[in-house]
């Protein structure tokens, strides 16, 4: 091992060996007898820090190189797997979009074929879904599934939204319903049995208090048909049986 004594220096000192090079510079006291640095000493501490015991300096560089070039490889395996994984999820993302287009463009089909012609202008022309229902009430369908239809009054202005709506997720496949086509299952409720529609219906808002009424009186009202049809029904079946 070097020995140093009185390890301060006044001035840079440079001791050079083969392979290394010793740098010190630093302190204002004098007084330095030596550094004894040799190159059986820099063997022992490569040996003992770097190199294994039994390994020599080449066959350590070549396992050194060996190990680098397995990481290379399973970086670029990794790299190589990633733009597959992202290239798969691109594509799956076309075809979704592609579905989804075409569900879109069927829905829209289907919408026309349930609508009277001049509410057929009427949406060409405001982009507006605006219908009569089964008892002559005035709805107006807006965007989206949640509170979306409005019973109009007559001049036009909304008196009350409800939201009443199929399960747009709850499909065998797991992709959503077109919202289009839960618009034309809307209409066709109000057009062929408003009251099992009003049955089902909750509040999302109204106008003023009157709405509120107006809501309470409408679903009530509908209860009661309901109820009335179902006893019906079970006295006709009754008879039918006997």
């Amino acid at each position: 091992m070097p020995t140093v004594s009185n390890w301060n220096f006044s001035t840079a000192t440079t001791i050079t060996l083969p392979t290394i090079r010793f740098t010190y510079s630093s302190g204002t006291s004098t007084g330095m007898q030596g550094v004894n640095v040799n190159s059986a000493w820099v063997d022992e501490v490569w040996r003992s820090q770097w190199v294994p015991q039994t390994t020599s300096y080449q066959q350590w560089s070549a396992e050194q190189a060996e190990q680098l070039e397995r990481e290379r490889a399973r970086a670029e395996r990794a790299a190589v797997a990633r733009r597959r994984r992202i290239e798969e999820q691109n594509r799956e993302m076309a075809a979704a979009r592609e579905r989804e287009q075409s569900a879109d463009a069927r829905a829209r089909e289907l919408l026309m074929m349930v609508l009277t012609p001049a509410e057929k202008r009427y949406l060409t022309r405001y982009e507006k879904i605006r219908i009569t229902s089964q008892f002559g009430k005035k709805y107006w369908i807006d965007r989206g599934v949640t509170g979306n239809v409005h019973l109009l009054g007559s001049k036009g202005r909304k008196l009350v939204s409800i939201c009443a709506h199929p399960d747009q997720y709850g499909t065998v496949d797991g992709n959503c319903i077109p919202t289009t086509d839960v618009h034309v299952a809307q209409i066709l409720a109000l057009k062929n049995d408003e009251h099992a529609f009003w049955a089902l219906a909750n509040c999302y808002n109204y106008s003023d208090e009157s709405g509120r009424t107006l809501f309470n009186e409408l679903k009530e009202e509908a209860r009661q048909a309901i109820r009335e049809r179902t006893r019906i029904a079970r006295g006709t079946q009754q008879v039918i049986a006997a």
